[in-house]
């Protein structure tokens, strides 16, 4: 598993044993391992950095990216690499070369918050209150999508073992695309909060959803939403990403501003364990085609969320 940090860089957390992996800049942002084994690391001021073997390659304002913070990115099963600076542009990339998506809308008011590559070599595109958008060639198309969600600032993205996507957004719930049509979850259905920070499938189906006030809820596959953790009840970590392993646990990564972050595996209700990390770690996940900021495990169900 890599954990990705605020201030402290890159660690692989393994056998029980975290170490850190030396960058050249210490702020880490997103994570993603492509087919070929490449670990591509997106940087707050570093810009894009691909580790092979501990080799290093960046991808920066001086190769043609429009900003040196990335702050979104997801791989493709063809190994395409797709990336979104701080910016909100989009880029898609192919053997290391990155080129700036289309935008048929008024750059200024058009912010790219999160994107998701899907198996068909398309992407999910989420954005600042723009609505939904699918890229399958150029330039990117919106489709037809609720109000709700059109007005909403999309904050993470996800695709289910059924293929299902999953759009959680800041202050209009979670929607989840069925075909052509849209099932909403917001708090008049039973989560939480209206402002998702993480999503995951778990290996029974069931979609776990994480807030910022560190609550937890579970979705399960005949769509009944339980409170796993709440919030309101009880003092916890704001909930950065989520990520599900084999074994049935749920890792929940948190930052706690100058509190300690920590990364606690559950599974159910019960913590199994507890990794206490420093003050200024952030938490996160990613698996190869889905995007999941700041740890990643080859072999765990993903999601897909910004790092703010």
């Amino acid at each position: 598993m890599w954990i990705g940090t605020v201030s402290r860089g890159l660690f692989r957390f393994q056998n029980g044993v975290l170490a850190s992996v030396k960058l050249p800049h210490n702020h880490v942002r997103a994570l993603l391992e492509d087919t070929e084994g490449n670990l591509w690391i997106g940087m707050d001021g570093g810009g894009l950095i691909r580790m092979r073997e501990r080799s290093f390659f960046a991808h920066d304002t001086t190769t043609g990216l429009s900003r040196d913070v990335i702050t979104a990115l997801s791989v493709a099963s063809d190994g395409a690499v797709w990336l979104v600076p701080d910016d909100g542009r989009l880029y898609h990339g192919v053997n290391g070369v990155f080129q700036m998506v289309e935008v048929q809308a008024e750059r200024a008011a058009f912010k790219v918050t999160c994107v998701l590559a899907d198996g068909s070599g398309a992407a999910w595109v989420g954005t600042e209150r723009q609505g939904l958008y699918r890229v399958d060639g150029r330039p990117l198309r919106k489709i037809p999508q609720p109000l709700e969600l059109e007005s909403a600032a999309i904050r993470t993205l996800m695709r289910d073992a059924r293929g299902r996507i999953w759009i959680g957004t800041a202050g209009s719930g979670l929607f989840r695309i069925e075909g052509e049509s849209f099932v909403h979850f917001n708090q008049d259905r039973g989560l939480f909060a209206n402002s998702v920070r993480a999503t995951v499938e778990d290996g029974a189906g069931d979609v776990w959803i994480g807030y910022a006030e560190g609550s937890l809820d579970r979705i399960s596959t005949s769509d009944r939403i339980e409170v796993i953790r709440d919030g309101s009840r009880q003092s916890f970590l704001p909930i950065r990403t989520l990520l599900a392993t084999d074994d049935g646990a749920i890792w929940v990564g948190s930052t706690g501003g100058a509190r300690p972050v920590q990364v606690m595996p559950l599974v159910g209700l019960h913590e199994l364990a507890r990794t206490s990390l420093e003050r200024d770690f952030s938490i996160g996940g990613r698996r190869t085609g889905q995007h999941l900021d700041g740890i990643w495990s080859r072999n765990f169900s993903g999601g897909a969320q910004t790092a703010g």
